[in-house]
Parts: structure tokens; sequence; C-alpha cells
């Protein structure tokens, strides 16, 4: 199963909000959960979400602040969720913008899922974790429902309120909870079991003035296109199969392989990131299951497996081998054997 993952360009956000808001050293809270800067520049880039729960317990660490997440759920810009920011803001009604964010909230994020429920009087939206046993941060909550409400006022509704706000964690603090109702504009509630906005029907459904069919065709074009992708899942699988061929010739760097897959560089990195892991992990994975495969057969010296993994000889083939399993490639031949 691959690892969930998120955009990239939201995590901007929480570097821009460690910064301006904290005054703390942002590059160094990326670097202890592994996040490279360049990557939150690329629009289509993802982050694995173990990568992404580092980075929030760090922030949260050296901010001092459990709820961070309001803070950057109040800071994101459209630009930051791709191109569903601009199709959300180019709906007709908020209606049609929060049916586009649930429709299109893979693109945001596959850690956990958003629901919008229209009423007759009342309407819900709800963030909810993926499936059984699967944990819900409570940051996550703070920013998917901060940031709905952010862009429902963007989109032409600056005086837009909820109804009422409610959140599954507990709080005790009455100035945080000050800071929540002051943002919200409406009664929000602590451990109530649930995350989710309900909101007035009517008020979803009003005309927006900024509506613009053409932009919304353009963008929607882009998302679809990006899930399809997504889902396809099939990239990391691609991208094994060019190494299983090129390995013998020793030319496995990632210029290589994107050469022989008709990419560029930067666009293979970017879909092995949505599919949540890197080049050098797959080689390393496919050499030690190629080699693995190669000396239990039997059929293969020791130096023969070392040329058709694409090692230059055979004593850093037998490193990387006892690095793999704890054993050298002739102790692991004896065992099979």
């Amino acid at each position: 199963m691959r690892e969930p993952t998120s955009l990239a360009s939201l995590s901007a956000t929480i570097w821009e909000t460690l910064e301006t808001h904290y005054g703390v050293d942002a590059a160094a809270v990326f670097a202890s959960a592994g996040i490279d800067k360049n990557t939150l520049k690329e629009r289509t880039g993802r982050i694995p979400m173990s990568a992404v729960h580092q980075l929030w317990d760090e922030a949260i660490r050296v901010s001092g602040d459990p709820h961070i997440g309001h803070v950057v759920g109040r800071s994101i810009r459209p630009g930051s969720a791709y191109a569903l920011g601009l199709a959300w803001l180019a709906s007709d009604t908020l209606a049609r913008g929060l049916e586009r964010q649930t429709r299109y909230f893979s693109v945001l994020t596959t850690f956990f899922n958003m629901v919008y429920e229209p009423g007759d009087k009342e309407s819900r939206v709800g963030i909810e974790a993926r499936g059984p046993g699967q944990v819900l941060l409570p940051t996550s909550a703070d920013v998917a429902l901060t940031m709905t409400v952010r862009f429902c006022r963007l989109a032409g509704r600056d005086e837009f309120a909820p109804l009422r706000v409610c959140f599954e964690s507990e709080l005790d603090d009455p100035t945080t909870l000050a800071r929540y109702r002051s943002y919200f504009r409406c009664p929000v509630n602590f451990g109530t079991g649930e995350n989710a906005l309900y909101l007035d029907t009517a008020a979803l459904n009003e005309p927006l003035v900024a509506a613009d069919d053409t932009l919304i065709a353009e963008n929607e074009k882009l998302l679809d296109r990006y899930l399809r992708e997504m889902e396809a899942g099939d990239f990391s699988n691609k991208v094994r199969q060019a190494l299983a061929q090129s390995l013998p010739s020793g030319r496995v760097t990632e210029e290589d392989v994107a050469q022989r897959l008709n990419r560029s560089v930067s666009s293979l990195q970017r879909h092995l990131r949505a599919e949540g892991t890197g080049y050098r992990e797959i080689l390393e994975r496919t050499r030690e299951r190629l080699a693995r495969e190669y000396l239990g057969s039997g059929q293969h010296p020791i130096a023969e497996v070392a040329y058709l993994l694409g090692y230059a000889d055979q004593s850093t083939f037998t490193r990387a081998f006892k690095r793999w399993t704890g054993m050298s490639p002739g102790a692991y031949v004896s065992e099979a054997g």
C-alpha cells in the first residue's frame, strides 16, 4: 500500500507561518523532517505522510503552539492549492465551491477525507479519517476547517461565518478558544466527537459575482489529469522496469532513467513523490530484490551478480548486500543452498 501524501505547496505556508508569525528558523524545522525547500516550489510535488507528521511535531515544539494548524489555515493562499484554489474562487456559489473542494480533496491530501452534506436549512462539511484505525491529527482538522472558511470568504463573502464549528480534540484554554471564536465568528465547540463546519444552506447558494465557467473548466482539466496520474500509481513500477533493463549497462543515474522513460528529471522526481517514494529508494530496493533472486537461483557467480546490478566491482556490491541483509553474498548463497 502506498504511503499517503499531501501537496507540497501547502507546506510552504507552514514555512512562512513559522518565520513570520512565530519568528523561528523554518529551514531547520523542515530539515529535521527531511523536507527539501525546493520541493515546496513545485506546484504538483508531494510529501509523504511520515515526513509531514514529523514536520508538524517539530513545528509545534519550536512554536510552542499546539494549535499552529489554525494559524496556517488562516494563511493558505488559493495558489497553494494547485488548480483547486482557482477553480474554487471561480465557482458560482459557495455550495459549488465546497462540492469542488470535496471532489478534488485528494489533490490536497490523501491523509484523510472531506465530506460535504447539503441540507435543507443547514449543511455540513466534515473531516474524517480515511479508514478504521487511522488517526486524524488535530492539526489536520485545524488546517482543513480553517482553510475552508478562508476560501469561502475569499470567494466573495467577506462576512461569511459558519453557524457553528465542532472539533474532536479537547480544549480548556480560554485564550485559545477566544482566538478560534474571533476567527470563525460563531460558536466553536471542542470535545464533540467530530471535526465539522455547520453552514447556512441559503447562504451557500447565493450567487457569487466572480463566477467564471471558463476558468473552472481549464483548472478542472488540470485537476482531473493530476488525479488520474495519482490514481494510476504505476510510475514506480515503470522506473523499476527501466532499472532492471538498465542495470547491467551501469547507466542507472536519474538522468539515464528519466531519458529512458522520455521524462525530464524533475518530472520523474515529481511523479515518484506523488507515490510517496524517491529514485534512490527504488534503486536500492530493486537492486536488493534482484540480488536475492540472482544469488538464490544458484545460477550466477557473485562477480556476475555485481555486474548485472550495475556495480563497478564486487567489493562495492558486497558492502551494499551486507547493508541490506546483514550478511555477505557468500553467506547468503550458503544459507540458501
